[in-house]
């Protein structure tokens, strides 16, 4: 292992820091200090800014020869958090030198440290630290007139975002009979089939994955102007005539001269013939096509003029496989233009711009004399100084899009520093370049201005214990030698990669690994353990589901006996550290799911990326599936989803176990809609007490406010503290969409159902759980214990990949068939996979340990296997000594609360009833009783008002007794209780109501249809060429004949008639169905079919003598 002094490591970066010339490239492997020297490097060049000009100077000016401004240094990172970081650190280190304590690789003193720490707190806007996305973003709204954008232009990130809606109406215009593409949809999903050997029915995320690896090359043209089928059939059945006329005249011509055809020769032959395209990548047409014939014999003109025809004719069958797979992905993409031009079209009026579309405008906002001056003049500020972080994972388009700016930058007297480690490229796969690491070093341009590039390492492993660094070395230091690269490289892609693929990439593998190994600074802390073990699956642990498709490994039985071992190791583990001191990386979110769902079946607690979304939470899908609920009464789903869930099933009043629950759902509710009435006669106690005072005031209450209410009612924040965090978060979504006029539980819903997805709770700083996340995700990050699952999964085989060739331009997806494309591509995987391992490896601080799966013989199992194989270890193994338990302090018994614990009958009670202990319950009940509220109700009393009272009385009429004068009391008294705010005081008000309610009584058919019908019931009715949401008062199934009933206050309207027919047409058609139009204050009935309607009349019998079919 190299070995040098700390003293001479400090000496090293001090000569870097204070003389890092205008371009310095910075190589820094895992955990070297490559956040601190950039921070260094930063605060170095803010020492040489102007400290008197606390404010910008002109980005205007032709020139500026002066001290550069500090706002004038940008930092690039690759990910926000690694910015905030930075940031951070600026700020501290900042602080520490002004309050006396001098850093001596920054030329500041106390008072400079705090003249700059004030410049920058009072414009921290200005402290340039952000991602490249941040920056390039900039430019582009920056110059969004002239780039024809809107000013308020959005960035859209997801792919899906973008895509799904416009899928959506596709689909839903294909299904209402675009025949155009539904026979194009029928193509794409035979298509699939064919392609594809999936197993089960559920074809929808497989189109949408397929169509994602189109999105982006179709959105920045680089699938653009493709040739069309027709083409690709014509050029296909050209090269097959061609060559099967040159295989019959070489065979004639052999035969003429009497020559054999060797036996491998007449086979090449017989597949041309048979069509099998197979043969154009045989070894049998090279040099010439010398092995095709036997023996020395002489060769006459026309035998060899007729072989250099079948030479040449296979030459051009080369392209038959890419014309085979573009032909047979021709559809699905004819499907993604058509949604990408769906897009681009309401991306003009909707103002929203995809994010791969960035760096080409910034690109198009830069070009031109006087691109560069005039973009920084309108960003406010010149750029001299660019350090960029993370660059081997940088992509050529976003350099492309920042080199005008550095090229104007090193012009103007300015630097560029770029600071990676090639072994943690891992990002290929969106476009990272690693060649561009060495690239700019050696740009011509750049060094023109320049003068020369400084290049530096950061050899010291600041971050692992020295046992976990001696490890790695042995490990990852073998990749310098070709022999042990070309053997891993072999061990994972296997024997039929083409050599010369081979060989460039274990030309990319030793050149990354060359210098690999890592030497420790005098101070680092020795000890360290490494335990790497197979997994085994033990008689009598849970596992993961089976899976039956075999498609997800961590489900297959080797995936069981991995996550059987994880769940031993991390309660071993566990043991004797804090649950933080775990992370678990696994390589895809698929696994980080799985693996931390099982966790969390057995008590340990787990952050995931998804644990953190909204709308995975368990509290949060029962708040919205009651919302739901409150929307759409007649929604099963959502009703079943709050009966069975934790905040209604949990509570004590409750008093209702799943199995019987269960039990009596099979039983009673046989048809669909029919659940809340079902239950509601079940258990009226429940009902009455958790449901019916939130339905009966579902439309006059905000989601903010029914929530809040139905968490009061719940007792939700003392039952459930852990979740705290996720309920306030989503309280504070309910609020924000409740400013932003989304005020009706319609409106949030449309809105929870496009962007819920994408709410996150903050990761919080201090919490006891277990880590589980994908290695990508852990790039800067560290943990003291690492669990690392390791996973045989192969590579991806069907990359999409454009083709340019013999005048054709087509997209396809690689295949084996297609040669060194295909291999090439599986190569570039194998590398990034052996970079995955590297970091993975290498994010332990004190403790590492590895589960070998079952399957070795791929991906980086395969890897790993052999690297163990060159170091000399054997598997299992262990490294160290085991480190000794970390015993927290015990909490006191005193501050333990046992939320469990049921609340007290006084609470009880009081939750029962009203605010002054008598009368029922209602939500809001408090609203009034405040002398200043903010109440969402306009003030008047309106005709509308009077309307929905009069709706909601005639709910609880259904349900009375006694004769109608006595029903019709009842009602009312129970519309005022469950009313959602105060009744004026006008006794004319309640005599109208009074009277229609007795005479509704009086009506013993209507009665009879409030009582069995199902009312407030959501309908998805036809509107223009779409749908609408409309809710019917009544409908009510009959034996012969469907009835909808809708109660009306005022005056008849001919619109009346419009909307109940519009009901009408959402029943099914297996009876007869009418309309009544019941008009409460005028007194009279009106029959509505879907083809007339009958006059109003007094007598329920003269306008509906069918009556009793109902």
């Amino acid at each position: 292992m190299p070995t040098r002094s700390a003293s001479r490591q400090t000496m090293d970066i001090d000569a870097m820091l204070r003389s890092p010339g205008r371009m310095l490239q910075i190589k820094a492997s895992a955990g070297s200090g490559k956040t601190y020297t950039l921070t260094r490097l930063f605060l170095n060049r803010l020492a040489g800014c102007n400290l008197a000009a606390g404010e910008a100077g002109s980005a205007c000016l032709l020139r500026h020869d002066g001290p550069a401004h500090w706002g004038e240094i940008l930092a690039i990172t690759f990910t926000n958090a690694a910015a905030t970081e930075m940031r951070d650190r600026v700020v501290t280190t900042l602080k520490s030198v002004a309050l006396g304590q001098p850093a001596p690789d920054i030329p500041l003193s106390s008072a400079e440290a705090a003249r700059w720490l004030d410049i920058i707190l009072r414009d921290l806007a200005s402290l340039n630290i952000r991602t490249i996305d941040s920056l390039l973003h900039r430019i582009v709204r920056a110059a969004a007139l002239d780039l024809g954008l809107p000013p308020d232009f959005q960035p859209v990130f997801a792919s899906d975002e973008a895509m799904q809606p416009r899928l959506d109406r596709l689909l839903d215009e294909a299904w209402h009979g675009d025949a155009g593409k539904l026979a194009l949809l029928q193509g794409v999903y035979d298509e699939m089939i064919r392609q594809s050997n999936r197993k089960g029915f559920v074809a929808g995320p497989h189109l949408v994955r397929g169509l994602k690896d189109l999105w982006d090359g179709m959105l920045d043209g680089s699938f653009s102007r493709l040739s069309p089928p027709e083409a690709l059939e014509a050029r296909e059945e050209a090269i097959w005539t061609a060559c099967r006329a040159a295989a019959a005249a070489f065979l004639r011509e052999a035969a003429a001269a009497g020559a054999e055809v060797s036996v491998n020769g007449r086979k090449a032959c017989d597949k041309i013939r048979d069509g099998n395209a197979s043969f154009c990548v045989s070894a049998m047409f090279a040099d010439g096509g010398g092995k095709m014939l036997k023996g020395k014999a002489a060769r006459p003109a026309p035998l060899l003029e007729a072989l250099a025809g079948l030479v040449r004719a296979v030459e051009d069958a080369r392209l038959l496989p890419f014309l085979k797979e573009a032909r047979k992905y021709a559809r699905t993409v004819h499907l993604a233009q058509l949604l990408c031009e769906d897009f681009v079209g309401d991306s003009r009026r909707d103002g929203n711009i995809p994010a791969v579309l960035i760096p080409l405008k910034a690109v198009e906002a830069l070009s031109g004399e006087y691109g560069v001056p005039e973009a920084l003049c309108r960003l406010g500020s010149r750029l001299r100084h660019f350090m960029l972080d993370e660059f081997q994972d940088t992509s050529r388009r976003q350099w492309e899009a920042m080199l005008p700016l550095v090229v104007e930058a090193l012009s103007q007297g300015g630097s560029l520093a770029w600071v990676g480690d090639v072994k943690q490229a891992i990002y290929g796969w969106r476009g990272g370049e690693t060649a561009l690491f060495d690239e700019i070093a050696r740009d011509a341009e750049l060094l023109g201005m320049a003068g020369e590039c400084r290049r530096e390492s950061l050899p010291f492993n600041r971050r692992s214990r020295r046992g976990l660094v001696a490890y790695n070395n042995a490990l990852f230091s073998r990749l310098a030698d070709p022999d042990a690269a070309r053997e891993v490289l072999t061990a994972m892609l296997g024997a039929s990669i083409p050599p010369k693929v081979l060989e460039d990439g274990v030309t990319s593998v030793t050149e990354a690994y060359a210098d690999a190994a890592q030497a420790c600074p005098d101070n680092a802390p020795g000890g360290g353990f490494v335990r790497v073990c197979d997994a085994q699956a033990v008689a009598g642990d849970d596992a993961l589901p089976a899976d039956e498709d075999g498609e997800d490994e961590e489900k297959t039985e080797g995936g069981q006996a991995v996550a059987q071992s994880l769940l031993r190791m991390v309660r071993e583990i566990g043991a004797r550290r804090p649950w933080s001191d775990l992370l678990v990386l696994v390589e895809t979110n698929d696994m980080a799911h799985d693996y931390a769902e099982r966790l969390m079946e057995d008590g340990i607690p787990v952050i995931t990326e998804n644990s953190l979304l909204l709308a995975e939470h368990p509290l949060v899908i029962q708040l919205v599936a009651f919302l739901r609920f409150l929307d759409r009464p007649g929604d099963d789903v959502a009703l079943w989803t709050v009966l069975n869930g934790s905040l209604l099933a949990g509570h004590p009043a409750y008093g209702l176990d799943a199995a019987a629950l269960h039990d009596w759902r099979v039983g009673h509710v046989r048809a669909a809609g029919q659940l809340g009435q079902a239950f509601r006669a079940f258990r009226p106690d429940i009902w009455e007490y958790f449901l019916a005072p939130f339905l009966s005031r579902a439309g006059l209450m905000t989601p903010y406010d029914a929530l809040m209410e139905w968490c009061r009612r719940l007792d939700v924040w003392r039952r459930f503290p852990e979740a705290d965090i996720f309920l306030r978060c989503f309280m504070e979504v309910l609020s924000t969409a409740e400013e932003n006029g989304l005020d009706s539980p319609s409106a949030f819903l449309c809105h929870w159902e496009r962007k819920g997805a994408l709410e996150k709770v903050p990761m919080p700083d201090k919490l006891d759980a277990v880590r589980v996340m994908t290695i990508h995700k852990s790039k800067g990050l560290e943990a003291p214990a690492v669990i690392l699952p390791l996973s045989a999964r192969g590579f991806k085989g069907d990359s999409v990949m454009l083709v340019d060739r013999g005048g054709l331009r087509m997209v396809c997806r690689t295949r084996a068939a297609m040669g060194d494309p295909f291999y090439r591509e599986r190569t570039r995987q194998a590398v990034e996979r052996i970079n995955q391992l590297y970091v993975a490896f290498t994010r332990a601080r004190e403790e590492l340990h590895v589960i070998r799966p079952p399957a070795r013989d791929s991906g980086g199992v395969a890897a790993m296997n052999c690297l163990w194989r060159l170091s000399g270890r054997d598997v299992p193994h262990a490294e160290g000594d085991m480190p000794l338990p970390l015993c927290p302090s015990p909490v006191a018994e005193a501050d333990l609360v046992d939320a469990s614990a049921p609340p007290q009958a006084e609470d009880m009670a009081l939750a029962g009833s009203g605010p002054d202990g008598d009368g029922p319950w209602r939500p809001m009940q408090w609203l009034p009783t405040l002398k200043i509220f903010r109440n969402p109700l306009v003030s008047a009393f309106r005709a509308r008002d009077r309307g929905e009272f009069l709706h909601l009385c005639l709910g609880h009429l259904g349900g009375t007794t006694g004769d109608a004068a006595a029903r019709a009391a009842t009602a009312l008294q129970r519309g005022e209780e469950h009313f959602a705010r105060s009744l004026p005081d006008d006794a004319s008000l309640r005599q109208g109501v009074l009277a229609a309610l007795t005479w509704v009584a009086q009506q013993p058919p209507l009665l009879d249809w409030l009582e069995r019908g199902h009312t407030e019931q959501g309908l998805l009715v036809p509107w223009g060429d779409g749908l609408r949401a409309g809710r019917a008062d009544v409908i009510v199934p009959g034996r012969r004949r469907h009835l909808i009933l809708e109660f009306k206050s005022g005056r008849p309207d001919e619109a009346h008639l419009s909307q109940l027919r519009g009901y009408l047409a959402c029943l099914p058609p297996d009876l007869p169905a009418t309309g009544l139009l019941v008009y409460l204050d005028e007194r009279c009935f009106r029959r509505v079919e879907a083809d007339g309607a009958s006059a109003a009349q007094a007598e329920l019998e003269a306008v509906f003598p069918l009556y009793h079919e109902v």
